[in-house]
């Protein structure tokens, strides 16, 4: 949750600082200008995202690989859900 809530604050604060640096810059709001800080503030949150799951520990977590098989065997609808969603 941690991940979540650090990733959203940084996006959202990449977003302003970049825009507010290509206004500096006198560069036109275009779509290439929107899906350029776009991009670069998604970079930044999975980066931030990274960084507090090593800071947090959960990076070396193991993780629980099930077969997808196993999964359809069981007919457990949670067990379904949090598979598709890479749940552990």
């Amino acid at each position: 949750m941690l991940n979540f809530v650090l990733s959203t604050i940084a996006f959202s604060l990449a977003i302003y600082g970049f825009d507010r640096y290509f206004k500096a810059r006198s560069v036109t709001k275009t779509d290439k200008h929107k899906f350029l800080v776009f991009v670069l503030a998604t970079l930044i949150s999975i980066g931030v995202g990274y960084i507090v799951d090593i800071v947090d520990g959960d990076f070396y977590l193991p993780k629980k690989d099930v077969a997808l098989v196993d999964v359809l065997e069981s007919r457990d609808p949670l067990l379904m859900a949090k598979t598709i969603l890479g749940i552990n």
